[in-house]
C-alpha cells in the first residue's frame, strides 16, 4: 500500500470520527 494513498485515508478517518463526536454529543445535548 503506498503512502500516498495512507495518508488520506487517515485523514478521512480522522475526519469521520471527529463528525460521530460531534453527533453523539449534540444527541446527547439534546437528551
Amino acid at each position: 500500500m503506498p503512502t500516498t494513498t495512507a495518508l488520506p485515508g487517515d485523514l478521512l478517518v480522522s475526519r469521520l470520527h471527529v463528525d460521530l463526536l460531534r453527533v453523539s454529543t449534540a444527541a446527547c445535548l439534546r437528551g
